[in-house]
């Protein structure tokens, strides 16, 4: 126990960004419970009328059959509840853990217990428990490092706190989370500590593509610097075909823009990004004010239509946890506990805890 307390002791201190520890906690096998009660279940559930044999007193025994294994599967029920509590009470490090997380998640837990739901979050590592803080400059994984500046400075620039660069990927769809396992991790279930931000839009899924960025520009500011681009370019570039591969595909994109009816201003305006930028960037010598920098492209947002059309909030934390399924970015310092080792007890003691009165 000397050991838990040293740890709860330096958990009073700052996590460093990005920092995680292992918080060590004793395990009841109360999956075994619940695994007979699924394979009870699913056999309840596959037996049909149309399948058993004959009538009169053979089906009068298939129906007390059915009976006796639904009152089975009451009594895997009864058990697994009286299972959850004692697991709790007789283990000390657990309900430590959970008297700490009472203590410090308050304001998480106020959020759950209104709407009955937890937030969870994919991980490809594995363990019981552990306590880690977001990074305060995350570097991107699963999306373009590009999109995810322009997507943060819009957020910056109407006050959002919580944004991809600074934040873990959270959500209340169990199935959504456990995509992010890669098959070899786990589901953690998320306790914020108090003094965390977060944030969501109206998207389900928070990865950012060029041309879903792209939505945010007006047609008229994209044509503008088509029309800009175009010109540096025949001055700069009279014959393509004997320039480089990157400079005759933007010939292309530039001829194709100018005579076809088909081809529209935010199509070529995607493939021009593409083609003059990130690992393309270099192959054409473009001057800095045509640059479609994270900075230029942010200039030529309208950061209205970004507010209207994809509404980040960093309120409403209950009605999120209800009512949505998609994604919710969490920053600051939480604790993250194995939904595979630990979901019943966890369940028991904040979701659907038993009346005090009982």
């Amino acid at each position: 126990m000397r050991a838990l307390e040293i740890l709860f002791e330096r958990e009073d201190t700052d996590l460093n960004p990005g920092e995680k520890r292992e918080i060590e906690v004793k395990l009841a096998d109360l999956k075994k419970i619940r695994d007979r009660i699924e394979q009870h279940t699913s056999f309840l559930g596959s037996l049909d009328w149309t399948t058993s044999p004959g009538a009169g007193s053979i089906s009068r025994k298939f129906d007390t059959f059915k009976k006796e294994v639904q009152a089975k599967i009451d009594q895997l029920k009864d058990r697994l509840e009286t299972e959850r509590r004692e697991f709790s009470s007789s283990n000390p490090e657990l309900e430590a853990l959970f008297e700490k997380i009472e203590d410090r998640c308050s304001d998480y837990l106020d959020a759950v217990g209104q709407a009955g739901r937890v937030l969870y979050r994919g991980s490809s590592r594995s363990g019981t428990a552990w306590i880690e803080r977001s990074w305060d400059v995350r570097k991107v994984k699963d999306s373009d490092s590009r999109e995810q500046e322009i997507f943060d400075d819009l957020l910056e620039k109407i006050g959002i706190k919580a944004r991809r660069s600074n934040s873990v990927y959270c959500s209340p769809d169990y199935h959504q989370a456990a995509g992010y396992t890669k098959g070899t991790g786990d589901v953690y279930v998320i306790f914020p500590i108090n003094g965390f931000h977060y944030s969501y839009t109206n998207s389900d899924d928070l990865m950012m593509s060029a041309n879903y960025t792209a939505q945010f520009i007006g047609e008229e500011q994209m044509r503008d610097y088509m029309t800009k681009f175009t010109e540096w370019f025949q001055k700069e570039y009279p014959d393509p075909s004997k320039a480089s591969y990157g400079v005759e595909q933007v010939a292309t994109i530039l001829n194709r823009f100018g005579s076809s009816t088909w081809y529209s201003v935010s199509e070529a305006f995607a493939d021009l990004r593409y083609y003059t930028t990130g690992y393309n960037a270099g192959t054409i010598n473009i001057p800095p004010e045509l640059q479609l920098t994270p900075e230029k492209l942010v200039s030529m947002i309208s950061l209205e239509k970004f507010k209207n059309d994809m509404n980040p909030r960093q309120d409403g934390l209950a009605q999120f946890l209800e009512n949505r399924n998609g994604e919710i970015l969490i920053s600051g310092t939480y604790y993250a506990l194995s939904y595979s080792k630990l979901w019943d007890a966890i369940k028991s003691r904040f979701i659907d805890p038993p009346k005090k009165d009982s």
